[in-house]
């Protein structure tokens, strides 16, 4: 399929879209996300359960995704409570501002969601999606895309990283409930009015606001760990934090966003010394294929390196602070080193090299640890 132009699609058919004036057209509040505010979510468990939610605390800015703690109606989730905390994580185009600055396309405004809501009722926007998710080599034209095609790309981008979490939560089943938190459900936090789809090939729920309700677990990061917890209990949580990424090392799964941050210790009722260490967020990650050989799949986890991005990391940062942190690096992945297959990663020529690259500047663990 070619472009023409500023991101025109040659060959579709411009229909005419009888949209309201856009005076007329409501305009979505700046940040349906404060605390305070109720959403109506559905949760796709065996059965499908509407509920109105109430948002409790936003954590952190809007990223990839924005996470929310928001209280349950108990009986939603099986519990004789009449209220449980869970956190909501929306992966919403709008908000996700990491995403938006790294695509280059500027905040979200009204003005573009109007573009964007005609795009959707012509059905140009369904097939610049069906494009994006089956073509891995669609390129930039001269000319930039247009704001209805950029807000279809953050879309692209909200929906794979959501159906990765939740492809990484049934990966890890094994570990949820202990050494991450319990995935609650599937969630759609609106439907999309406009979307027309016929003969495109795309989901019927491709352009909807979609997220996931997993446990809520209390606690300071790993990132924190000098400010909260006393320095004697600081080797059992780093200890505790390591093990989790050898607890999946057999499983099909790369966690591609192993930071200190994204681990909770949880203090247990007889003190930190049996505190819940949890990881947590899963967006960023890869599944190794099913004709993936060893040698590929034990490069890409030595290059990823997830034990260090915890031990050596917590190493460094604790170093004179207290009680010399000690952490032997498995070395589980290190004969896979020398894969030459995938050597131009070492160059920085993909993400993972520039992540690793970056990594380094922070003091994170060296080829020979890793």
């Amino acid at each position: 399929m070619n472009w023409d132009g500023a991101g025109e699609m040659s060959g579709l058919e411009q229909q005419s879209v009888d949209l309201p004036a856009a005076k007329d057209t409501p305009e979505i509040p700046k940040n349906p996300y404060k605390e305070g505010n109720t959403l109506s979510i559905t949760l796709h468990k065996e059965d499908t359960i509407t509920a109105d939610v109430k948002i409790l605390e936003q954590h952190g800015p809007s990223t990839y995704s924005t996470v929310l703690s928001v209280s349950v109606p108990g009986h939603v989730l099986g519990s004789t409570e009449p209220s449980v905390r869970a956190v909501l994580k929306v992966y919403d185009r709008r908000y996700a501002e990491e995403l938006r600055q790294e695509h280059k396309v500027g905040p979200w405004s009204p003005e573009k969601e109007r573009c964007y809501a005609e795009a959707l009722a012509s059905g140009r926007a369904a097939e610049f999606m069906w494009l994006l998710d089956t073509d891995d080599d669609v390129e930039t034209p001269a000319e930039p895309w247009d704001e209805a095609q950029n807000e279809v790309l953050i879309q692209s981008w909200c929906n794979d990283l959501c159906n990765d979490e939740t492809r990484a939560y049934e990966c890890l089943e094994s570990l949820q409930g202990r050494q991450i938190p319990r995935f609650l459900s599937k969630v759609t936090v609106s439907r999309n009015p406009f979307a027309q789809f016929e003969g495109c090939g795309v989901d019927d729920n491709a352009f909807d606001i979609r997220g996931v309700l997993i446990e809520y677990i209390p606690g300071p990061s790993l990132e924190d760990l000098a400010e909260h917890v006393p320095p004697k209990h600081w080797q059992y949580c780093v200890d505790e934090a390591v093990q989790i990424v050898r607890a999946y090392a057999n499983l099909p799964f790369l966690n591609k966003d192993v930071k200190t941050r994204n681990v909770i210790i949880s203090p247990a009722a007889t003190g930190w010394h049996h505190a819940r260490v949890v990881m947590i967020d899963f967006g960023l990650c890869q599944f190794r294929d099913s004709d993936e050989s060893d040698a590929d799949w034990g490069f890409a986890k030595w290059f990823q390196d997830e034990e260090g991005a915890i031990g050596v990391v917590m190493r460094s940062r604790l170093k004179g602070r207290g009680p010399e942190i000690t952490y032997t690096p498995s070395r589980r992945w290190h004969e896979y080193s020398d894969n030459e297959a995938t050597a131009k990663i070492i160059e920085g020529e993909t993400e993972g090299g520039q992540a690793r690259q970056g990594r380094s500047m922070d003091g994170v663990a060296s080829d020979d640890e890793g």
